[in-house]
């Protein structure tokens, strides 16, 4: 189920909701889940209404950072309003993950086998965002990281370290290949996010459930703030 993103009232209550926020609690900025969704099942109204609200937040506190996750990555989230966009300042990418997850499970095998290098690479001069720093990059995130639980859970990935030597991810190598991997992370074009854990090479996934305990973790992330527009 989601917001009636057709209804004003509707609308109206989340953009005062995020400008009660920032006026009340001081926040820096949003980081909206699943944009992807609102565009999609929201019967044509949820493009409009991140123009309203982008636009809104712009408007009365334009040093507020708005990110937008949208899967696949949309480089139009990040398009000003006025051109069609949705008006976001900042947006998710996987392609860099994906090219250095590649990267360190080729090296995790022994042998003389060349790495497909060319990928992480090619992430470094992508050309789907318009201004690349506007592209918040990770190699780790709660969603992919997570302790499955349920034969039905999918997309669930090891931690880096366990990519990086799949035999003992508390090797030399494991953690060689990890401080590589998270050193192209923090200089590569975009923004850098990194989960908790990351920067001592933690390998075991994540859970937001302590066995016996009822109450549920938030997980942490890190992002450095861009330096320009």
């Amino acid at each position: 189920m989601v917001f009636d993103f057709g209804s004003h009232p509707v609308r109206q209550f989340l953009i005062d909701n995020a400008l009660f926020f920032v006026e009340e609690y001081c926040v820096d900025g949003f980081r909206y889940d699943e944009v992807s969704v609102i565009d999609h099942e929201s019967y044509g109204h949820g493009w409009g209404f991140c123009q309203d609200l982008t636009n809104t937040l712009r408007h009365f506190h334009p040093h507020v950072l708005q990110h937008a996750e949208y899967w696949p990555v949309n480089p139009v989230v990040i398009r000003e309003t006025t051109e069609g966009g949705a008006g976001f300042h900042t947006t998710m990418t996987d392609g860099p993950r994906i090219a250095l997850r590649r990267v360190l499970d080729a090296a995790s095998f022994p042998g003389d086998h060349p790495l497909p290098l060319d990928a992480p690479g090619d992430q470094l001069g992508i050309g789907y965002l318009r201004d690349r720093w506007r592209g918040v990059n990770s190699i780790e995130n709660h969603d992919l990281v997570l302790l499955p639980k349920g034969a039905d859970d999918h997309n669930r990935m090891p931690r880096i370290p366990t990519v990086a030597d799949r035999s003992d991810p508390c090797s030399w190598f494991a953690r060689s290949r990890a401080r590589v991997a998270t050193g192209i992370l923090l200089t590569a074009p975009g923004i850098p996010m990194v989960f908790m854990g990351q920067e001592f090479s933690e390998e075991e996934q994540w859970s937001d459930h302590l066995p016996g305990d009822a109450h549920l973790l938030a997980p942490v992330t890190v992002t450095a703030a861009p330096t320009g527009r």
